[in-house]
């Protein structure tokens, strides 16, 4: 009785003074850090899901964009970047006024930054990954549907669990055969909700209306790129736990925005020089001007929320990534698809498929299995109840 529970804290903790304070104070701490972070995976549902409805109506009833799309990355890498040293500052200059009014100084009062150059190196792959997942994309596009494309994006979701139980096996260890049904319904989950039919096929299902080997082979590499790059990250930031989430921040944004720098400069020597005729600017304008000097050209109100969508849900996933895991990260994107049907039908009346329902309960299912809130009994268990039956 002594052990028993009441509200996470425990009698024996109530039984003495410093204790039962340190137990409530923890106890409060958890739920504070639970809340926090299924605020940000919802937060980080709710971007995803509006990243692909800003970009439609940046279109502005147009065929093409009126703006470089290869400069809304570049834009929301400087953000990102931005956002971190300002918070980072103002983390240093909170710790340093909480050390001055200490009698002294401990190092539990720094902020701590990793600054060797082995660690400093390990920031550029994510950034390097990312950029090849963007350039993946674009080509598997063109070669698959768009339906196609993003069930074969899915396979993130489980791809995401074999990446961490291989490269991750302290964060994995304690997996059991749960939370791969779980991750295995989620998959199905979200693929199910791309499969219906539509009009613009003649009433025909809408899943692999095109066939190309080569457009299989790019989105299965998408959604690998896209697991591993979540994966990679979480090694990073988990490496150094004790480091400012702001500091590693502004390490990897600032490699991302030297990278999508030099992808420009490259674009602009294709142009410029004229390897190809085809002018990768989306916006269809004939540019003489180098891209520093264009950035921010077409671009309009909805672009740039485009832009600050992007960088915010950028700063999510970190949080998420940082705090929980890869795998939270990936359930929370998947939320998009369900999420982003919701608000088709308020903002366009787009009626939703049937399908769709029936991949949110299989995916909800799958996501309290993976969690272990509901029940599934083992083979074992279900042998040996037949046995006594």
């Amino acid at each position: 009785a002594k052990n028993t529970f009441r509200g996470g804290v425990s009698e024996r903790e109530f039984d003495g003074g410093k204790n039962k304070n340190t137990a409530i104070a923890a106890h409060a701490a958890r739920n504070f850090t639970f809340t926090k972070n299924f605020i940000a995976s919802a937060l980080l549902a709710f971007v995803t899901s509006a990243h692909g409805l800003l970009t439609t109506a940046s279109l502005r009833g147009k065929e093409k964009y009126s703006y470089n799309v290869a400069t809304v990355p570049l834009l929301a890498e400087a953000l990102k970047l931005s956002i971190s040293f300002v918070l980072l500052k103002r983390e240093m200059r909170l710790m340093a006024s909480s050390s001055s009014s200490s009698s002294s100084e401990s190092a539990s009062t720094k902020v701590v930054m990793t600054t060797q150059v082995k660690t400093v190196m390990l920031y550029p792959i994510p950034s390097l990954i990312f950029l090849l997942h963007q350039a993946v994309s674009f080509p598997a596009l063109v070669l698959l549907d768009p339906t196609t494309f993003l069930v074969l994006g899915n396979l993130k979701i489980v791809i995401t669990g074999v990446l961490t139980r291989i490269f991750l096996k302290s964060t994995s260890a304690g997996w059991t055969y749960k939370k791969w049904i779980g991750l295995i319904l989620v998959t199905v989950g979200a693929c199910t909700t791309q499969v219906g039919k539509s009009e613009k096929t003649g009433g025909k299902w809408m899943l692999f209306q095109r066939f190309s080997a080569f457009g299989y082979f790019l989105g299965i590499g998408d959604a690998i790129l896209s697991a591993l790059g979540g994966v990679y990250v979480e090694f990073v930031f988990k490496k150094n736990i004790n480091d400012s989430i702001h500091w590693q921040n502004l390490q990897m944004y600032a490699f991302g925005l030297l990278f999508n720098s030099a992808r420009l400069t490259y674009l602009d020597f294709r142009k410029f020089g004229g390897w190809d005729d085809d002018n990768d600017d989306s916006s269809g304008n004939e540019a003489v001007y180098a891209w520093p000097m264009t950035v921010f050209s077409g671009h309009s109100f909805i672009s740039m929320c485009v832009v600050a969508n992007l960088a915010f849900g950028g700063l999510l996933v970190s949080h998420i990534i940082k705090n929980v895991d890869a795998i939270a990260k990936v359930f929370a994107t998947a939320c998009a698809m369900f999420l982003t049907p919701t608000l088709s039908f308020i903002l366009f009346a787009h009626v939703p498929s049937p399908a769709i329902f029936g991949g949110v309960l299989i995916a909800s299912y799958g996501m309290l299995t993976y969690y272990d809130l509901v029940p599934i009994r083992s083979s074992g268990n279900l042998s040996s109840s037949s046995s006594s039956s």
